[in-house]
């Protein structure tokens, strides 16, 4: 299975800035531990390395490209680093892939990828992948993780394709 879950799901900005949806991120993480008891391998793509990195560094999102680059960059160690502390709560590792567009278009590229994340599912791990953020040009963007997930899902045979976002 591929879950995708979308910024606006595990974020919500205020009057004080931005800041975490926790709840939400622990129901996802309790779900996929849920669905691993019940055997299914799951690839959780999630966005949200720019939304923490406007946390980590306690500003507003950045318009400019190199500025939204940099945080981003913070703010996914930020991501991840929530994602291994949640999943260990539920008896679960994780495992970080960020990709491009071009992971997708070059077969070397997508078989070295496939093969990661069919180990990674392999030893129980669950991958988290995002879009590279840090370094993508606007040339190879996705546009969004929707189409990540769904590149993905495809790419793997997956069962099913979960959408979680608004």
């Amino acid at each position: 299975l591929v879950l995708k879950v979308g910024t606006s799901s595990l974020m919500v900005s205020d009057g004080s800035g931005q800041r975490v949806r926790l709840a939400n991120v622990a129901q996802l993480v309790e779900l996929i531990g849920e669905l691993r008891r019940l055997g299914y391998q799951v690839v959780l793509v999630s966005s949200g390395a720019v939304g923490m990195g406007c946390i980590k560094l306690g500003m507003q999102k950045p318009t400019d490209l190199r500025t939204k680059q940099a945080v981003a960059a913070a703010g996914q160690s930020q991501l991840m680093r929530m994602y291994e502390d949640l999943f260990r709560t539920v008896g679960l590792n994780c495992a970080q892939l960020l990709l491009n567009q071009s992971d997708f278009m070059e077969k070397g590229h997508w078989s070295n990828v496939k093969q990661t994340l069919l180990a990674c599912l392999g030893l129980g791990v669950v991958p988290v992948i995002n879009e590279n953020d840090s370094t993508n040009t606007a040339e190879m963007r996705f546009g969004d993780n929707d189409n990540l997930a769904a590149l993905t899902a495809v790419q793997l045979d997956a069962d099913g394709l979960f959408l979680f976002t608004d």
